[in-house]
């Protein structure tokens, strides 16, 4: 019963809380939502506007000043009042190489970012305790640069997105789980079937640095038409946030950032080939960016990505497991907040599916997502496919299936089948050192 109550305070739209401690002005405040005249004024708009798991886009007003060290975040939002408690911060080293094709500023400037955790009121804590953990289901990532605020919003089963405008404004973009594009079945490599036993590889302790090159298509840059640097540092922000939520050893860092135009096929996996191909004519380039970067693994960034029968893909993953020539993996920008980017990062380390949906039991037994369906607070960890039929719950959590931990009493995976955070700590090493200093 406990479990069950918590839950349905998630379910409450954005309960009210009085921010008496937090600054006078609210941090964010929701405004007008946008409506037809808006959508049919601005491409960009109209693109969000349509793409199958929107809600509904308001205009927002942001005090980027209030983003600092153990500040308190008032969020007005819907007409009612949120509290964001800090968890931590860091400041970014932007990649060591840039490259863009068109002279635009905001492309071009590599100046620190700030990135600010936070959790939502009330909150709770994932077992055991760790002070740097977010609460998966009640969080707050904001991305702070030059340019404005990037950031991601959960609030229970709601997820929001917040974005910055190339003229300064911002916009609050609410997200339909439900609705939202599947990630594709990454397949596995030929001749790897067997099942590894327990021993091969072992663990690793300590935490690895995974260095992460990021490839864009000029027309999801076009597409997107606000801070596409920032968004990359925020994907990259929310991985770090999963590892640390997990207790995974791991910190990936944006080692490259590059826009090309080239001119997709449509199909990520075509795309995938010949960006990794450093020698068929097509993004040459990128090939010789990820040596000079020393980058570990690819990340395709695109607008929409493969189409089959109609449906857009959120992402999808070269393989399950990897090497330095198949370490790469396509994303469709508008799905970074639902936690695709980490996904498909997942399959190259060897993470698979849950088992209601993929019953395949290599290269680990124990590498699959997890999820919860016995009573109303139903979730899933960051590999698991949503629940079918889907509810009002069942949102993704910013975490990898962990036996070891539990959220809201529950554990968080099983340790026969559902174990991400010990393929992760298997794999680790060896993908950190793809391409070593």
């Amino acid at each position: 019963m406990i479990r069950i109550l918590a839950w349905l305070v998630f379910l409450i739209p954005l309960a009210a809380a009085t921010p008496a401690t937090a600054a006078e002005t609210p941090f964010l405040k929701s405004g007008r939502p946008l409506d037809e005249r808006d959508f049919d004024a601005s491409a960009t708009l109209k693109a969000q506007h349509s793409f199958p798991g929107t809600i509904k886009i308001s205009e927002a007003d942001i005090d980027a000043s209030q983003i600092k060290d153990h500040s308190i975040l008032a969020l007005e939002m819907d007409g009612a009042t949120l509290l964001a408690t800090f968890v931590r911060s860091e400041q970014l080293n932007q990649p060591s190489k840039v490259s863009v094709p068109r002279d635009e500023a905001r492309e071009k400037d590599v100046s620190d970012m700030t990135v600010w955790y936070g959790n939502l009121e009330p909150h709770i804590n994932i077992e055991p305790f760790n002070a740097a953990r977010q609460d998966p289901l009640n969080s707050i990532t904001l991305v702070k640069s030059k340019t404005g605020v990037t950031g991601v919003i959960r609030h229970g089963a709601r997820l929001f997105w917040l974005r910055p405008m190339k003229d300064g404004k911002h916009l609050i973009v609410e997200l339909d789980e439900s609705k939202m594009p599947d990630e594709g079945n990454a397949p596995m490599p030929s001749g790897s079937g067997a099942v590894l036993e327990k021993s091969s590889p072992t663990e690793s302790a300590g935490n690895v640095v995974i260095d992460v090159f990021t490839v864009i298509m000029q027309r999801a840059v076009d597409a997107y038409d606000g801070d596409m640097l920032a968004l990359m540092q925020l994907a990259v922000a929310q991985a770090n946030q999963s590892y640390i939520n997990s207790d995974i050893g791991i910190s990936l860092r944006l080692s490259a950032y590059q826009v090309t135009n080239y001119s997709s096929s449509n199909f990520l996996d075509l795309d995938m080939n010949r960006l990794m191909d450093p020698k068929d004519g097509y993004m040459d380039d990128s090939m010789v960016i990820r040596e000079e970067s020393f980058s570990d693994v690819v990340m395709l960034i695109d607008d929409y990505g493969r189409v089959i029968e109609g449906d857009y893909l959120c992402g999808l993953a070269k393989q399950v497991g990897s090497t330095a020539a198949t370490a790469v993996a396509a994303v469709n920008y508008r799905c970074i907040f639902n936690q695709t980017f980490a996904h498909e990062l997942g399959h190259l380390q060897s993470a698979r599916h849950n088992p209601e949906n993929d019953s395949g039991q290599g290269p680990y037994s124990y590498a699959h997502g997890y999820r919860y369906t016995v009573d109303a607070a139903q979730w899933r960890t960051l590999m698991a496919y949503p629940c079918v039929p889907w509810s009002s719950g069942c949102p993704v959590l910013n975490a990898w299936s962990n036996p070891d931990l539990r959220y809201n009493g529950v554990p968080m995976g099983d340790a026969q089948s559902a174990d991400n955070r010990r393929v992760l700590e298997l794999t680790k090493q060896s993908i950190s050192k793809y391409y070593s200093q």
